[in-house]
């Protein structure tokens, strides 16, 4: 199982990479008319510095190491995508910023497109979630900011969570039926052909 699974992660997390390459730098069309203009140069190297990230994992993708470690890649490349964004945010707006929702689609990605475990989609969740939250209560003026613009932002981004743990544990349960079913066909086909070299 744990084969079949990491070959999984190297073709779909290779697929997701390349698209997230093109999406993420596509971006700074809305940088570019939400964020001041003094501020904007920051905006473009931030998406410049999480896309090197992308294509220096898509090279690894092809490599012994990247196959060995797929999923710590692929774990990486989720949580440097939020990271960016959470960093943007700060910049305009914080917590009423809806750049939050950026997050929200990466944090997607996970219950799409890789089958991670339960355990690191948690994982990386919680601290996409931290990020996000430690980095505007660090860096902005929440003290002025409606409660609810920042239960909104953190009981979404948490819902988004729970459902990618949700979607991977039954993509896990099907993956280990499907494997499982196969090998039983596997398995009675090797019988039938002892049977007819018997007769």
């Amino acid at each position: 199982f744990e084969e079949e699974n990491l070959k999984l992660t190297v073709v779909r997390a290779r697929f997701a990479t390349a698209v997230a390459s093109f999406l993420y730098f596509s971006f700074l069309a809305l940088d570019y008319v939400s964020a001041p203009a003094d501020v904007f140069p920051v905006f473009v190297w931030l998406r410049i510095g999480v896309v090197a990230n992308y294509l220096i994992a898509l090279i690894l993708f092809n490599t012994r190491f990247g196959y060995k470690y797929s999923i710590e890649i692929s774990l990486w490349l989720i949580y440097v995508s939020v990271l960016g964004i959470s960093l943007m945010s700060t910049f305009i707006g914080g917590f009423s910023s809806q750049y939050y929702i950026g997050i929200i689609f990466v944090l997607s990605v996970p219950a799409i497109f890789l089958p991670w475990s339960v355990t690191a989609t948690v994982w990386c969740g919680i601290i996409s979630v931290v990020t996000f939250m430690g980095l505007n209560f660090a860096f902005t003026d929440f003290h002025s900011e409606n409660i609810s613009n920042i239960l909104g932002p953190f009981l979404l981004l948490a819902s988004t969570v729970l459902f990618a743990a949700f979607a991977n544990m039954e993509k896990t349960k099907s993956h280990k039926r499907d494997l499982e079913l196969r090998m039983q066909i596997e398995h009675a086909n090797e019988e039938l052909q002892e049977l007819d070299k018997a007769k």
